[in-house]
C-alpha cells in the first residue's frame, strides 16, 4: 500500500473523486458557502464603521467582525460539519468502490449517523480551532484527527480520536503536505472576503469564494479518507482493527 498512500496518489485519486462526483460536492459547497457568506454579510453591516469613526472604533469594530466571523464558523463546523463530512465520506467510499454516490442517498447517510458524530466531531474541531491559537498545537490536532470522521461514519470505535492518533502514526508529514496548501487556501479567501466586502453587492462574490472553499474542504476530506482506507484496507461493509 505504500505506492497508494503516496502524497501524489492521494492528490491524484482524491481529485478524481471530487470531479467525478460534482453532483454531490457542488450543492453541499454551494448551500453551505452561500449560508457563511449570508450570514458574514449581516455581520459585517452590523458592526459597520462610519467614516467618520476615530482609529480606536475602527480597531474595535474590526475585531468585532473578526471575532463575530470566527464564532460564526466554529457553530457552523460544531452543527453543519458533522452533515458535510459524512456526505463527503459517503460519495468518495462509494467512488472507491466502484459506485455512483447521488445527493439524496449521501444526506440520508449522513442524518443516519448525525447523533454518533455531532459530540465527537465537535470535540475534534473545538480542539482544532483552540490549538490553533498556538499554530503548532491546532496543526498537531489537525494531523492526529484526520480520520476522526471517516471512523465515526463507518466504524463502532468506542474512542474515536485515540483510534485516530493510532492510525496516523506514520503518515501525518503526508497529510500535513495535503493540509499545508488548504490552510494557504484560507487565508487567501480571508483576505479576498475583506476586499469584497466593500463591493456594492459583495453576496455573489462573497458566496463564490466560501464556495470555492468548501470545494477544497471537500477534497480534503476524501484525501484523508484515501489515506483511512489505505490503512485500515477497508472493504465494502467494514474495516479491519490495525
Amino acid at each position: 500500500m505504500a505506492n497508494q498512500s503516496s502524497t501524489f496518489s492521494v492528490a491524484i485519486r482524491a481529485t478524481k473523486a471530487l470531479f467525478s462526483n460534482l453532483g454531490v460536492a457542488v450543492p453541499i459547497a454551494a448551500v453551505m458557502g452561500t449560508l457563511i457568506a449570508s450570514i458574514d454579510l449581516v455581520i459585517f453591516n452590523q458592526f459597520q464603521i462610519p467614516m467618520n469613526a476615530g482609529a480606536a472604533a475602527n480597531q474595535s469594530g474590526f475585531i468585532k467582525i473578526m471575532l463575530s466571523w470566527e464564532a460564526v464558523r466554529l457553530l457552523a463546523e460544531v452543527f453543519l460539519g458533522p452533515i458535510v463530512v459524512a456526505m463527503t465520506i459517503f460519495t468518495v467510499r462509494t467512488h472507491t468502490h466502484g459506485g455512483k454516490a447521488t445527493l439524496y442517498k449521501a444526506f440520508n447517510f449522513a442524518l443516519a449517523r448525525y447523533s454518533r458524530i455531532f459530540k465527537w466531531h465537535a470535540i475534534t474541531w473545538l480542539a482544532i480551532n483552540i490549538g490553533m491559537s498556538f499554530c503548532f498545537v491546532g496543526i498537531l490536532f489537525l494531523l492526529q484527527y484526520a480520520f476522526v470522521d471517516a471512523i465515526l461514519c463507518l466504524e463502532d470505535e468506542e474512542w474515536p480520536l485515540a483510534r485516530s492518533a493510532k492510525l496516523t502514526r506514520g503518515r501525518r508529514g503526508r497529510i500535513f503536505a495535503l493540509a499545508a496548501p488548504l490552510i494557504l487556501v484560507q487565508s487567501v479567501i480571508s483576505i479576498a472576503d475583506l476586499m469584497v466586502l466593500g463591493w456594492a453587492e459583495p453576496l455573489f462574490a462573497l458566496a463564490g469564494l466560501k464556495t470555492i472553499l468548501f470545494m477544497a474542504n471537500i477534497w480534503l476530506f476524501m484525501a484523508f479518507y484515501m489515506f483511512y482506507e489505505d490503512r485500515t484496507k477497508a472493504k465494502p461493509g467494514k474495516s479491519d482493527s490495525a
